[in-house]
Formats: C-alpha cells, structure tokens, sequence
C-alpha cells in the first residue's frame, strides 16, 4: 500500500558543486507524513552521478533516481520532470527542485501540504525565494512578496505561466496526461505553470523557503546575460500562450492576447541587430495582424529601439 503524501521531484545535470546541498535541503525536511526523491540526471559528465549514487546507497528507500546514458536535452529533448518524474510519482502532491538550487527551511513540505490539505481549492502553493549569484558572490532579491496572496489563473498566465519560484512550489497531483505541445518548449515550468492556473488557484506563503543559483553553467542564468538568448525564451513563451489558449478552447484568450502582446513589445524594445529580422518574419506579420493597435506600437517601439 503506498502512504507516499509528496514526491519531490528534482532534474540535474553536472551539478557536482551543488547537487549535495538540494539533496540535503530534502533530507533535513521534518514533517508528519511521508516523501519520496526523485531524481534525473541527464548523462552528466562531472561528479553529479557519483554523489546521488552516495546518498542512494544512504537512502534506498528514499532516492529513487534515473541516470540518463545519453544527454535528452541535446536531443532536443524538454519537459524532463514531466516526461521522467511526474509519471512516477506516487505522492498527491508534487514539490519541485532543480539539482542547483536548495531548500532553506526545514518544515518548507509541511507548512504548504498543511496548508493544501486545509484548501482544496486551491492547486499548487508557493512562496518567496532568495536568489544567489555564485559568480559575485553575492545575494540578490528574486521574488518577494509583501504578504500572503492569491493567484488566479488571470494572474499565471499574465506572467507567461512563470508566476512562482520553481524551487518554492507544491502542487496537486492531478494532471496524469500531459499534451504532447508541453514537451517542445525551452521552459517546462511555465507551461507547468499555465497546465496548473487551468484548475485551480495558486496560494502564496509569505516565507522564504529556497535559494536559486545563478552559476556559470546554468540555463537561466546563460538566458538572462544574453539578449539573443533572451529573445529566443520570448518567442518560445509567445507560442507556448498561443498553444495553451488552442488546448484551453479559447477560454482565456482575452488575455493571452494582451499579454502575448506585451511579449511582442518587449521584443522590439530590446536594442539588438537581430531583432531586424522579426520585422519581416511571417509569423510576427500574422501575429501584427491580429493584434492591430499593437502593430502601430511595434512600429514605433522599432524605429526607436532596432537601428
């Protein structure tokens, strides 16, 4: 009979400096029920295997993790938590937390499964986190948030689905198909995210729970010193809201529409020479045509902003 309540649900790959402190960030959780690890690794080539198989010798019962021969990401590859993880998770509820990044509170899992348990409205809680830049040395304010609060679904897809801090959320473990469209996209958490705000309400718990790492070898921190890079995750978002509004029937395509155009904007007031190219592009022609007000903005916003 399984009396797993959480599934901790964690995606490495060559974290070997940092993968010890997730890991123990997990183990040092006190709580009244019982949790499982689940960890994927995605072929790393530093020590990051060596160290899970470490704790899983520890732990047997408790680190459950996959090692991947053959890197998935390079293949093209995307969604891994909800193609490796999400399946095998027996838990009714799912917290997440990357291979980089770690949990500072020790009652973290018991506070938001008390809170879920209490609230069945509401689908996933999350909360505050600190964000650490490892190159400078230094803490920075990653999110922040001034006192407990509710999000709807308005609220999620407003932020393109990135409405919460991937290492702070728990969530229901509803959702047992995911759409195929989930797996083509650089950010599985937003489309996680967005996936979510379609049943349900999102709790914040005003703490500071978890630390994000911004490193050399992070994805995210790469994204957001690269402009081009950051473009590319704008455009992915941009068709990420365009599928779900498809998937959702429509039912919220009032403001997937206004905040895809707000993407667009964005877009052409980032000054890069590549963006030249998006002038003529079909598919931001088309998405100029729908959207007609925002094609004299982006006009605008073009002859100020792309030289």
């Amino acid at each position: 009979m399984n009396n797993t309540l959480v599934s901790i649900s964690c995606i490495t790959y060559n974290h070997g400096p940092f993968i010890k402190d997730c890991i123990e960030g997990f183990l040092m959780q006190k709580t009244s029920f019982n949790f499982e690890i689940l960890i994927h690794d995605d072929a790393s080539t530093d020590d990051t295997v060596d160290i899970i198989k470490l704790y899983r010798k520890k732990y047997p019962d408790l680190i459950k993790p996959i090692f991947q021969k053959e890197n998935q990401y390079s293949k093209g590859q995307r969604g891994m938590n909800m193609k490796f993880n999400f399946p095998r998770a027996q838990g009714k509820y799912i917290a997440l937390c990357e291979g980089d990044d770690y949990w500072t509170d020790p009652l973290k899992l018991q506070k938001q499964v008390d809170f879920l348990e209490k609230n069945c409205s509401y689908v996933a809680c999350f909360t505050n986190a600190k964000d650490i830049d490892e190159i400078w040395g230094k803490e920075i304010k990653y999110y922040e948030f001034e006192e407990n609060k509710v999000y709807n679904s308005k609220d999620v897809i407003e932020n393109g689905g990135g409405l919460f801090p991937t290492a702070s959320l728990v969530f229901r473990n509803e959702i047992k198909v995911w759409p195929d469209w989930m797996f083509n996209h650089k950010s599985g958490d937003r489309a996680l995210g967005l996936m979510l705000a379609d049943i349900g309400e999102f709790y914040l718990l005003n703490e500071t729970t978890s630390v994000y790492r911004r490193h050399d070898g992070g994805i995210h921190s790469s994204i957001r010193e690269n402009i081009s890079k950051r473009t590319e995750v704008m455009k992915d978002n941009i068709i990420l809201l365009n599928e779900f509004n498809l998937y959702t029937f429509k039912k919220y395509d009032k403001v997937i529409k206004t905040t895809i155009s707000k993407i667009v904007l964005k877009i052409f007031s980032i000054n890069n020479e590549s963006l030249k190219g998006y002038l003529t592009s079909s598919y931001f022609k088309n998405l100029l045509f729908k959207h007609k007000l925002l094609y004299f903005k982006t006009r605008i916003y073009a002859r100020i902003f792309v030289k």
